[in-house]
């Protein structure tokens, strides 16, 4: 792990340079331009994801099998249900739907319920590749990454209210310029 999360910043450089420098996206305050990297589908398989608060993105195994799966914070303990693996989106560079290894091929959705709002509901759901589906992924540096919904434009945050007991809440938010609540990367060797 150690090694996969010390190359990331050499892909995302890679990768930048592939595709000709920045991608132009829908606005992420002052962040999406030649000063930032985006990353290589290559870095995003059977990883899991942990906010600076060192609980990592975990699927709820007691609605696992239930066609709408609650996604939560939770410690870290490498089981299935905290991995995930991300699948590009043919014609959109570093845009990818993101599945749970445990989760019956469930994508990190955004809840078409909520989805016009601050505190949207993220949970995993069937794939049907609709835009809440699509997870535009960046990064400032090679190792702090922002997951931003294709759909809304918001950011996968940890609900800071309750952030860093097990069982929090994710939920989409307004970009928070760049904070810990909306900042996943891998966990530390």
């Amino acid at each position: 792990m150690f090694e996969m999360r010390k190359s990331v910043a050499a892909m995302a450089v890679v990768a930048a340079t592939a595709t000709g420098g920045a991608v132009a996206h829908a606005d992420a305050p002052g962040a999406r331009d030649a000063r930032q990297s985006a990353v290589s589908p290559a870095f995003y398989t059977n990883t899991y994801w942990v906010t600076n608060g060192a609980l990592c993105l975990d699927a709820d195994t007691g609605t696992l099998h239930a066609k709408s799966t609650k996604v939560q914070l939770w410690s870290c303990n490498a089981g299935e249900q905290q991995h995930w693996v991300f699948h590009a989106v043919s014609g959109k560079p570093y845009v990818f739907t993101i599945t749970n290894v445990g989760g019956d091929n469930k994508c990190l959705d955004a809840d078409t319920g909520t989805i016009n709002q601050n505190g949207t509901i993220v949970h995993l759901y069937p794939c049907d590749n609709w835009l809440g589906q699509q997870w535009y992924i960046w990064s400032p540096d090679g190792y702090q990454l922002h997951l931003q919904n294709e759909a809304s434009g918001r950011y996968l945050d940890a609900a800071t209210e309750k952030a860093g007991q097990n069982g929090d809440p994710v939920q989409l938010w307004d970009w928070n310029g760049g904070r810990s609540s909306q900042t996943w990367g891998t966990p530390s060797p």
